[in-house]
């Protein structure tokens, strides 16, 4: 089905669950899918190419203007050669050497408290 993915689609009829899963493209912004599966689940994808999808959120998470905005940036982060969730989610300024001290860190000595002070010398 194609239509406009808005606030109207998803509370009306059209976009609640049926018998078997399907699919709403957007009329507006291509490659911008609304799923709907049997069991309620109603989910935002990015189509970035033939059998390539990137989920962007769940209905109810995010609006579908919101939703839009995050496949628009997706599609244009492939068309540009980046790595399709570049930019999104607040992880552009992030190092690794942030990321090894502030979150690979404490989860390891939490999750891994024998191994977790060589593993930490060793990187």
């Amino acid at each position: 089905m194609r239509a406009i993915i808005g606030a109207k689609l998803i509370a009306s009829k059209a976009a609640q669950p049926a018998a078997k899963p399907f699919e709403v493209w957007d009329s507006r912004l291509s490659g911008f899918v609304l799923r709907v599966q049997p069991s309620g689940a109603r989910s935002y994808y990015a189509q970035t190419g033939r059998g390539r999808r990137v989920a962007i959120g769940k209905v109810g998470e995010l609006t579908p203007d919101e939703a839009r905005e995050r496949c628009s940036k997706v599609l244009g982060n492939v068309a540009h050669g980046r790595p399709p969730l570049q930019g999104l989610d607040g992880a552009e300024g992030l190092t690794l050497g942030q990321f090894i001290e502030d979150t690979y860190s404490p989860w390891a000595k939490a999750h891994r408290p024998r191994t977790a002070g060589g593993t930490l010398d060793r990187i």
